[in-house]
């Protein structure tokens, strides 16, 4: 597989990553997450008729009229990567130039790149091949404790293979990648455990809530858990209307999957649904009307907000500014049992 699709997935594990809402407050970091439905294969259900929305007792709130996602970055900026074997990072380069690396043709030097940080904010992934300059032109995956500053080398690139952090799981945990797509379960502590292709769609997850994890495969979506053992349990399926899913939330105990579905790939139509995992009800949920302008407008994003709400954003083309503006609401009903809304926690 060339590096250009393992590139690809790194923009994926940012979209996976990148939260552009306040987090659910943090549950312990060993704590599994509670069963959604017994273990075993995947349950099929045919979808229920969807309802009016007003039926869920549905409301819209305006959270930011003219919204900017956070990235990762901006939280990563004062954290520094130490000397490796008393190279620090201008040596590094220098040294790979010496041995024919090119950042222009390839190889291509890496001293850091796409840093993750964990939930807790202890620990820091990145992709570097500082250790591999005298090796095949793999990349490895490091990790740092911003705690102490030390680091060390979850999965060695000196193989040649390029490896990645997807996504944190919790705070001792991550899913990992190679650009043949083999995953990996990487523990701060213990390393890492291959994991058997629990992901069988072409693009891997749309979305995940620490060890849950959706998936499309054809025309059906499937909600997964990771188990810290390595192995994966199917725990629901459900056909869909539409084609490809876009974007998709999941509730900490994994009872409500919202999601972003295009029904034809050519439109830029996109339609937000709710999808009660118990009962296999999908809902779709009619948009709010934007605070400013509404035509050529669409949903882009949509995250769990807090333990009671999704957040959607929308995509507002036609706004007085000449390229539109982003606008982040958040949906909440009765299904969802709100069982916390401090926002200051």
């Amino acid at each position: 597989m060339n590096k250009k699709y393992f590139v690809a997935l790194a923009l994926l594990a940012v979209t996976l990553t990148s939260c552009g809402t306040k987090p659910p407050s943090p549950g312990s970091a060993s704590a599994d997450p509670p069963p959604v439905v017994s273990q075993g294969s995947a349950i099929s259900q045919e979808p229920v008729t969807s309802q009016d929305p007003a039926e869920l007792n549905g409301t819209w709130e305006l959270i930011e009229a003219d919204y900017q996602a956070p990235t990762q970055g901006s939280r990563l900026d004062d954290i520094k990567i130490p000397d490796y074997n008393g190279m620090d990072e201008d040596a590094f380069y220098d040294r790979a130039g010496e041995l024919g690396f090119n950042s222009d043709t390839g190889p291509y030097p890496v001293w850091a790149e796409g840093m993750m940080q964990s939930p807790g904010g202890r620990y820091v992934s990145y992709e570097s091949n500082k250790d591999c300059l005298n090796s095949d032109t793999g990349r490895s995956l490091f990790l740092l404790d911003v705690a102490t500053g030390e680091e060390k080398v979850l999965l060695s690139g000196t193989d040649g293979r390029y490896y990645g952090c997807m996504n944190w799981l919790d705070e001792e945990h991550m899913l990992c990648i190679d650009e043949e797509r083999n995953y990996f379960l990487c523990n701060v502590d213990s390393g890492a455990i291959q994991l058997d292709h629990p992901f069988e769609s072409d693009w891997g997850p749309l979305g995940s809530n620490g060890f849950l994890f959706v998936e499309q495969m054809d025309q059906n979506l499937r909600l997964l858990r990771l188990e810290r053992d390595g192995s994966v349990s199917r725990l629901v399926q459900t056909p869909i209307e539409g084609e490809q899913v876009t974007r998709c939330a999941i509730t900490d105990d994994g009872s409500y999957v919202c999601y972003i579905v295009q029904k034809d790939m050519m439109s830029f139509d996109r339609y937000i649904v709710l999808w009660d995992t118990a009962s296999g009800q999908m809902t779709e949920i009619k948009p709010p009307k934007m605070a400013v302008g509404e035509d050529n407008m669409g949903a882009v994003g949509v995250e769990l907000w807090y333990n009671w709400a999704f957040a959607v954003e929308f995509r507002v083309a036609d706004a007085p500014e000449p390229n539109g503006h982003n606008e982040l609401w958040a949906y909440s009903c009765d299904a969802l049992n709100a069982v916390d809304r401090d926002l200051d926690k």
